[in-house]
């Protein structure tokens, strides 16, 4: 739309956070895309400091231990994750473990958190793994997931090569 010489608009903007918590100032400065920047605004609030805080769900990896893996059988592994994020991991709130096995495009299972887990803790549990049906090294990666939002990286740790075996003889007696 058209904007009178004079007239007032108020404009909604999305913001991209940066990465790394910590103090911000943010600039607001009128531009036209490829030809000029217009300068600073002739009236109203130009600079805004900002508190970025942690993200909400963050994690790192401080300890996984992978079985032997063998193709299309499913295992248990073991994993210490600490809470970096700013809020506390609750079961049941949509928030899960999960891992990625990079070079397949395969999503893993996800697996509920086992309790109560304030910032600044750190919770061990078990978390069912179910290998590719193909064996070799595959690159595997933890993350946290938010249900329809996000798949979220750890800070540090979280990637392993895992060796899967071939298909193991499995059966069973009745």
């Amino acid at each position: 739309p058209v904007q009178d010489p004079g007239a007032c608009r108020t404009l909604r903007a999305d913001l991209l956070a940066p990465e790394r918590p910590g103090r911000y100032r943010l600039e607001w400065e009128p531009v036209r895309e490829g030809v000029a920047w217009y300068g600073p605004p002739a009236s109203g609030a130009r600079l805004v400091d900002l508190t970025i805080g942690p993200p909400r769900d963050a994690f790192a990896v401080l300890a996984a231990e992978l079985p032997p893996l063998s193709a299309g059988l499913p295992a248990e592994a073991r994993l210490v994750l600490l809470n970096t994020g700013a809020e506390t991991w609750s079961p049941g709130h949509g928030l899960h473990v999960s891992y990625k096995w990079n070079d397949l495009a395969l999503e893993g299972a996800r697996t509920e958190l086992p309790g109560e887990t304030p910032p600044g803790e750190a919770v061990e549990l078990a978390v069912r793994v179910a290998p590719p049906d193909l064996p070799g090294d595959h690159p595997l990666a933890w993350h946290l997931v938010r249900e329809g939002e996000a798949w979220i990286p750890p800070e540090r740790g979280g990637d392993a090569l895992a060796r899967v075996g071939p298909r193991a003889l499995a059966w069973e007696l009745r």
